[in-house]
């Protein structure tokens, strides 16, 4: 689903008439993954165990929780994040 933001700003001074600016963009739902891998233990013995384990984190708009600061306004973003691990015999 597919929104729109609009910012708006008021612009006063003592000596001229107020001036309204406003933008309005759009908002696309989007995915942005980072993903990071770890590998233990280090250094890997002969027939021991190895682990794999990796972090995807979804920073964009889905799959993630939004928060308004109800003193600033601003929007905090928490994204979701998923922890696959794999573990196997070297």
């Amino acid at each position: 689903m597919e929104a729109t933001i609009t910012n708006t700003a008021v612009i006063t001074a003592n000596v001229v008439t107020p001036i309204t600016v406003r933008e309005t963009i759009n908002a696309e739902e989007q995915s942005l993954l980072t993903i990071t891998k770890s590998v233990s233990p280090v250094p890997v013995t002969e027939n021991g165990t190895l682990t794999y384990t990796f972090v995807i984190q979804n920073l964009g708009n889905t799959a993630a929780t939004y928060t308004q600061d109800t003193t600033t306004g601003a929007w905090g973003i928490n994204p979701g994040v998923s922890t696959l691990v794999i573990s196997g015999t070297v």
